[in-house]
């Protein structure tokens, strides 16, 4: 991958797991998963848009959604970078 690819990558990760950390601050976790999808939706098949979503539906309580978007996971080749951001999802959102 060339450096100007390479760095739109890192820009789009970076914007992602930013709007993941504004939305999970929400107290409604059904909203902050609406927003995020909103935002998103272009760009589905990210890994860590993937996971943001996730774990966003963990945090709303639909543990089968959840289920299936990870399960995703094993057929794509990439995995996301866990971060401390996405991480604190599991724990109601808060870092």
């Amino acid at each position: 991958m060339n450096e100007k690819n390479q760095e739109k990558k890192n820009t789009l990760e970076s914007f992602y797991n930013e709007v993941n950390v504004l939305v999970s601050k929400s107290n409604n976790a059904a909203s902050a998963l609406n927003i995020f999808e909103k935002v998103s939706y272009k760009d589905r098949s990210r890994p860590e848009v993937m996971y943001s979503r996730a774990m966003l539906q963990y945090r709303k309580g639909d543990k089968a959604k959840m289920e299936k978007i990870l399960r995703s996971f094993g057929k794509e080749k990439t995995r996301p970078r866990s971060s401390s951001k996405c991480a604190g999802l599991q724990h109601g959102g808060r870092e």
